[in-house]
C-alpha cells in the first residue's frame, strides 16, 4: 500500500467541493465540510468532519463506489429518512459516541432535517483487501456493526476529535495523518469486519532497511516525507513497514522524525544566532509557537532557556522569550 499526501482542504477550495460530491453528493451545500486523505492514491481512507446548522433540510446522495463509510456521531441525532436502493427506511436515532456503516455499493438517499455533526471515514475495498492481507486474514465480506443498526465504539470515540482536528488542521505532518488515519482504519477492520485468524508476524528491518530509513527523516526533517515513500525505499508494504520500523526503533516514523527535530533544533541553539523563528522553519516546524510547545514537550523547557543554560556566552544575546 502507498501512502499519498495527506491534505488538510480549505472549505472554500475547488478541490474540497470535488471531494464532498465524490463522498456525498448534496443538492443542499453543508456549510461546513473539512477532510483529508490516508492511504494509497487509489485506495485510500477518505476522513471528512462534517457539520450543519439544521436550519433548512437537506438531502444527500451517496456515490455508489466500491467501499464502506463509518460516520460516527459527535452529537444525538434524531431518526430520519432513507433510501437504500429505492427502498425507504425510517431509521433510528443515533447517539452521541455512536457508529454506523453504509455498504457504498448501494446508493444511498438521506433526508436531514436536524443538525448534523459527524465524522465519515470511508474505506475502499480494495484498502480493506490489502489491510487484511497484511493481517494475515481473508478480506471481510462487509463491515457492520454485528447487532444493531448502530454502536458505541469506545475506540473511536478517543480517536474522533483526534481526526476531526487534523480534518482542520492545514498544518498537521503528513507522517502523523498518515499513521492516524492507518490506525482508524485498522481499527474499523478488526472489529467490524468478519475475518479469519490473524497471522503473527515478527521481525524488524534489516540492518540496510533501518539505515535507509533513517537517513531519510534525518534528510527531510520539514515533514515533507510519506510512510508510502520509505516502505518503498525497503521493499515493503506501507502496513509492514510501519510495524517493523516500530519493532526496531521503539518509535513509530513520526515519532522518529519529531525527535530527530528536537536533535537538531538543539544543534542550532548550542552553535548558531539563528532566532526561535529561524530554528524552528529549519527543523521542519510549522512555527516559532509549535516549535516551542514540542520542544518543551521533550525537554522540559521552552527553546529560550534551553539556549540560556547550555549556548556559549557570544550565542545568549540571540535568546528571545
Amino acid at each position: 500500500m502507498v501512502l499519498a499526501a495527506t491534505e488538510a482542504v480549505d472549505p472554500s477550495s475547488e478541490v474540497l467541493m470535488a471531494k464532498v460530491e465524490a463522498l456525498q453528493r448534496l443538492t443542499t451545500p453543508v456549510p461546513t465540510a473539512r477532510g483529508f486523505d490516508a492511504a494509497s492514491q487509489t485506495s485510500g481512507l477518505r476522513v471528512f468532519h462534517m457539520q450543519s446548522g439544521g436550519d433548512a433540510e437537506i438531502e444527500g446522495r451517496a456515490e455508489v463506489m466500491p467501499a464502506w463509510t463509518a460516520f460516527f456521531q459527535f452529537a444525538d441525532h434524531p431518526e430520519q429518512d432513507l433510501w437504500v436502493d429505492g427502498k425507504h427506511r425510517r431509521v433510528a436515532p443515533l447517539a452521541r459516541g455512536e457508529v454506523q456503516f453504509f455498504d457504498m455499493r448501494q446508493e444511498h438517499v438521506a433526508r436531514l432535517d436536524a443538525p448534523v455533526d459527524t465524522l465519515t471515514l470511508t474505506l475502499p475495498v480494495a484498502l480493506v483487501e490489502e489491510l487484511s492481507r497484511e493481517a494475515g486474514r481473508r478480506p471481510p465480506a462487509t463491515l457492520r456493526c454485528p447487532e444493531a443498526w448502530s454502536q458505541s465504539d469506545p475506540v473511536l470515540q478517543a480517536m474522533a476529535p483526534l481526526l476531526a482536528a487534523a480534518c482542520a488542521d492545514p498544518t498537521a505532518d503528513q507522517l502523523y495523518l498518515d499513521h492516524l488515519g492507518l490506525a482508524a482504519a485498522v481499527h474499523l477492520l478488526a472489529r467490524y469486519g468478519e475475518q479469519g485468524p490473524s497471522a503473527i508476524v515478527r521481525g524488524g528491518l534489516s540492518a540496510w532497511q533501518e539505515r535507509r530509513a533513517r537517513e531519510m527523516i534525518r534528510d527531510q526533517l520539514d515533514g515533507d516525507l510519506s510512510v508510502a515513500r520509505m516502505a518503498a525505499e525497503c521493499g515493503l508494504s506501507t502496513a509492514h513497514f510501519a510495524r517493523a520500523f516500530r519493532r526496531s526503533t521503539g518509535a513509530t516514523p513520526h515519532g522518529w522524525l519529531q525527535a530527530s527535530r528536537i536533535e537538531r533544533a538543539k544543534h542550532l541553539l548550542e552553535r548558531t544566532p539563528l532566532s526561535l523563528a529561524e530554528a524552528a522553519l529549519q527543523c521542519g516546524f510549522a512555527d516559532q509557537s509549535h516549535f516551542s510547545r514540542v520542544f518543551k514537550a521533550v525537554t522540559g523547557a521552552t527553546p529560550a532557556r534551553w539556549r540560556r543554560e547550555r549556548a556559549p556566552g557570544p550565542l545568549r544575546g540571540a535568546v528571545e522569550d
